[in-house]
């Protein structure tokens, strides 16, 4: 039995993957606007390129992070790049500042798919 991706036309995300005997039986299983990849692809890893089909590798988020009393600045974020925090969520092109009620280490969870890698950081406000 082998595995194939079925990912999203418009973004290339991958949204399942399926155990089929035939490649047959996997264009079944996908949807409307979606189509199958023949090959290895994990959607925590990969993405597959609508205008070419192929399986590219999901990039790390890496910001310019700074920190001043209170708050938390993040740079250099990709555009619609999903940012939490402390139970909270905005999604943010470019950059975005934090503000925190305490001094102590937080935890910053990006995501941005399906191009880039989720990401955690943590920072340390004065």
């Amino acid at each position: 039995m082998s595995v194939f991706a079925i990912y999203n036309l418009d973004s290339g995300e991958i949204v399942r993957q399926v155990a089929c005997p035939t490649i047959a039986l996997a264009h079944m299983q996908a949807g409307s606007n979606e189509a199958v990849y023949i090959g290895d692809a994990r959607d925590d890893l990969h993405w597959i390129d609508p205008q070419t089909g192929e399986r590219q590798d999901r990039l790390p988020i890496e910001p310019t992070v700074s920190t001043a009393t209170g708050e938390a600045t993040l740079s250099g974020l990709p555009d619609d790049t999903e940012v939490r925090c402390e139970g909270q969520a905005e999604t943010v092109s470019g950059s975005i500042a934090i503000e925190f009620d305490l001094p102590g280490t937080y935890t910053i969870t990006l995501r941005c798919p399906p191009r880039y890698l989720d990401t955690e950081i943590e920072v340390e406000i004065p």
